[in-house]
């Protein structure tokens, strides 16, 4: 377990030390979270509706915002520690690669919850939203974390892809947005967009706690199997690629 915690402490210093990254990102948040809760704010409702469509508008970026960056970093470090030649050195632990990766993702987590709040702090000071949404903020964090897992294992199927291919480009960057247009435009009625995309259930879970205050047991027992599924699913997709990698020699080919 000492080579877990120093990942994920040897992660956090790596982007200490990269201020700018994180400020770039941070800017970028700020712009989409205004962007959506501006839509929302100017859609034809009263009262009680229109504070419950952007407190749904926060959900939704909530985890739309964690789902894209977990992506994104997995798929950003394991070509970065293919590329340097570490990754190879990294099968060498005693722990497992799928758990270092883990340390990874939980590392670029903490970074993003930092975000987030930075970016509802200042959103409450401006007067978009209640600064009491950070109490509902901590219970959907809570609501979240099986849809990590799944993430997690969503991530891995691209990681699996780039041990082969060495890099896809800006498909992570394109697939963010496809997350985030399905997301704004998701009304909540598709199996399927459930299904496919693990946290989407998960949308649904917060927003029925933040109306009634109450959950589905039916709902949370769905969004923990399709996680657990997704989860799994990728780990045995990225151990059997990177089998093939390991008989074909492609470490070799940079």
């Amino acid at each position: 377990m000492t080579a877990f915690w120093y990942e994920i402490k040897f992660n956090l210093l790596r982007q200490y030390r990269y201020k700018l990254s994180f400020f770039t990102t941070l800017v970028s948040n700020l712009i989409l979270f205004a962007g959506m809760t501006a839509a929302k704010s100017n859609q034809p409702v009263n009262g009680s509706d229109a504070a419950y469509a952007i407190t749904f508008s926060m959900i939704t970026y909530l985890f739309w915002n964690f789902g894209s960056s977990l992506i994104s970093s997995n798929m950003s470090n394991i070509s970065g520690d293919l590329m340097s030649g570490i990754f190879e050195s990294k099968l060498l632990s005693k722990l497992d690669i799928i758990w270092l990766l883990f340390a990874r993702m939980l590392s670029g987590l903490v970074l993003c919850i930092g975000s987030q709040l930075i970016v509802f702090a200042v959103s409450g000071l401006l007067g978009i939203i209640s600064l009491s949404f950070i109490i509902d903020y901590l219970v959907i964090l809570c609501i979240y974390l099986p849809g990590l897992w799944g993430m997690f294992g969503f991530s891995l199927l691209f990681c699996g892809l780039i041990l082969k291919f060495k890099t896809l480009g800006s498909v992570s960057t394109l697939f963010t947005l496809v997350l985030f247009c399905i997301n704004a435009l998701y009304s909540g009625e598709s199996l399927l967009v459930k299904i496919l995309i693990p946290y989407t259930l998960g949308i649904d879970i917060s927003k029925l706690y933040v109306v009634s205050r109450s959950f589905s047991f039916r709902l949370n027992i769905l969004y923990i199997l399709i996680n657990i599924t997704w989860g799994f699913a990728g780990c045995i997709f990225f151990k059997f690629m990177l089998q093939r990698t390991k008989q074909n020699g492609y470490f070799n080919a940079y």
